[in-house]
């Protein structure tokens, strides 16, 4: 119940947070919400990404595995 408690009070602070930045009237958020070609990661850069998030999950479900 703490932890319900703590998460709860979290998401309210991010809210409030939020919605005083975006009641700014100089915040423009437009541009957090387009995707810019030329940063676009190329696909051997993705591949690597995912191969290392595979291989940093099924450590952990190893030694989760081992834990239990």
């Amino acid at each position: 119940m703490l932890l319900l408690k703590q998460l709860w009070k979290t998401l309210e602070t991010t809210d409030s947070a939020l919605l005083e930045r975006l009641t700014l009237p100089d915040v423009d958020v437009a541009s957090l919400f387009q995707v810019d070609r030329e940063q676009e990661k190329p696909a051997v850069d993705l591949e690597k990404q995912r191969l290392e998030r595979f291989e940093t999950e099924a450590f952990y479900l190893n030694v989760s595995a081992v834990v239990t």
